[in-house]
């Protein structure tokens, strides 16, 4: 968005403002609208194609976005077990007709965590407001009665860090 004001619609690509690369031949270049815009361009869309980035600048927004006194975002977990997986699809359909552009979320069909071998399917959700408009706008989910419902407010830095348990120590995040 214009503002510089964070929003769920926006992709973190989008807030690429330039970066350096050392392409397959070895150069090391700076990109940016004005040098080399259509590696920038590319990066945006498939960087892992065009070279090795060894930093990025990014567009910065200011805590005031979060919509939130103190700072923090209210993050919630919700696992259920896979085979329920029509029910919460049935959850998110109606916010995803509809949406909150406070909200996000994201529905991650995984492995368990505990290590059993059972697939979850993981509802993590995000809310920049209140905790009460949060646990209002995601209530047809929470209503589902996952295993547990993981709710905290948590600074914008750690809004990833409950995928820890799925990641390999020193290995980069993935999703099964």
């Amino acid at each position: 968005d214009s503002t510089g004001d964070w929003s769920s619609d926006v992709c973190s690509s989008d807030l690429i403002l330039s970066a350096r690369l050392v392409t397959a031949t070895g150069d090391l270049l700076t990109v940016s609208p004005t040098s080399h815009p259509d590696l920038l361009y590319a990066i945006k869309g498939a960087g892992q194609h065009f070279g090795l980035i060894t930093s990025l600048t990014l567009r910065a927004s200011p805590l005031s976005s979060l919509n939130s006194s103190d700072g923090t975002i209210w993050k919630a977990t919700a696992p259920f077990p896979a085979a329920r997986i029509g029910e919460v699809i049935g959850a998110f359909a109606p916010l995803a007709a509809f949406p909150e552009a406070r909200a996000t979320g994201a529905m991650i069909i995984t492995k368990s965590p505990h290590g059993d071998g059972s697939t979850i399917v993981l509802a993590s959700l995000i809310f920049f407001g209140s905790s009460e408009d949060a646990n209002a706008h995601f209530a047809s989910i929470k209503a589902l009665g996952p295993f547990v419902w993981g709710e905290k407010r948590v600074s914008y830095a750690h809004v990833n860090d409950d995928f820890d348990p799925f990641c390999v120590t020193g290995d980069r995040k993935s999703v099964v």
